[in-house]
């Protein structure tokens, strides 16, 4: 069984949904992205973007999270790399893997080794 980028990005939208609902945390929705806050943990606070993002609005939005107070991390899994040059306007300096998520490849065989 090989996973389809889509059905990984779907889970971890999934994992964060759930958490910040258990966590009785605030789940903000931009035209841009999906940020997802959770007080217990950086690694579950994320703004994830959507397809289809405006470069304009991605730089008002987190301009925007950051005045209510947030400043988390961003998780992409779109197939353009165009917005990257805004997120590096907004300070941040570098595009970290996310370890252990495996987009491509056979993970099983992977872990075997």
């Amino acid at each position: 069984m090989q996973a389809k980028v889509v059905e990984i990005t779907e889970n971890y939208v999934n994992l964060l949904k759930t958490l910040s609902n258990l966590m009785g945390t605030s789940i903000i929705n931009y035209k841009s992205f999906d940020f997802y806050s959770n007080p217990a943990s950086n690694w579950f606070t994320r703004i994830v973007l959507k397809e289809n993002l405006q470069s304009e609005d991605l730089l008002l939005e987190i301009e925007d999270l950051r005045l209510k107070g947030f400043d988390p991390y961003i998780l992409d899994f779109l197939n353009t790399r165009a917005h990257e040059v805004f997120i590096y306007e907004l300070g941040y300096n570098s595009c970290d893997e996310q370890i252990g998520m495996f987009l491509e490849g056979d993970a099983i065989r992977l872990i075997k080794n």
